[in-house]
């Protein structure tokens, strides 16, 4: 289920990290959702506290699927490809049982999206069952280390 291609060093081609891309690994809860991650990144030589090595995120897509394998929403970045779309954005597919037919394929405009945030709102808005009681700690504080050592601040920021 989880394929890391490459991962350890550093190359022009970006690696990648995969979970459920095959299979989307189905996530416990009454929506009957599935989960796709496909992850971008880049070993880049870095100064300071973030050195001498680091992982540089070049592009994701974080899926969420039906239980008919319809995707529901999906968040992209992938500056570097597809359709010139560089920044982030969000996709409500056909699962999501959008009647406005423009939403359908539209790129949505959203800020950076941290994998902790899909998975927070699967949990919290969505329905999906965690699997663990402490799950909020655990994903703020990954989400507190991403945030810490990003490049790319959110608009936000």
């Amino acid at each position: 289920m989880l394929d890391v291609h490459g991962g350890y060093h550093v190359a022009e081609a970006p690696h990648a990290l995969t979970l459920g891309v095959e299979a989307p690994v189905q996530m416990r809860g009454p929506g009957e959702l599935a989960l796709r991650v496909t992850h971008h990144y880049r070993i880049i030589e870095a100064e300071g506290a973030r050195g001498p090595w680091k992982a540089s995120s070049v592009g994701y897509l974080y899926a969420l699927d039906d239980a008919q394998s319809r995707e529901v929403l999906a968040y992209h970045w992938h500056p570097e490809g597809r359709g010139g779309k560089a920044h982030p954005h969000l996709h409500l597919g056909e699962g999501a049982l959008i009647g406005h037919e423009r939403l359908k394929g539209a790129h949505l405009a959203t800020g950076r999206v941290a994998l902790e945030s899909l998975l927070r709102c699967a949990i919290a808005e969505l329905g999906v069952e965690p699997l663990r009681e402490d799950w909020r700690e655990v994903l703020d504080a990954s989400e507190r280390r991403f945030e810490e050592w990003r490049t790319w601040p959110s608009p936000a920021s």
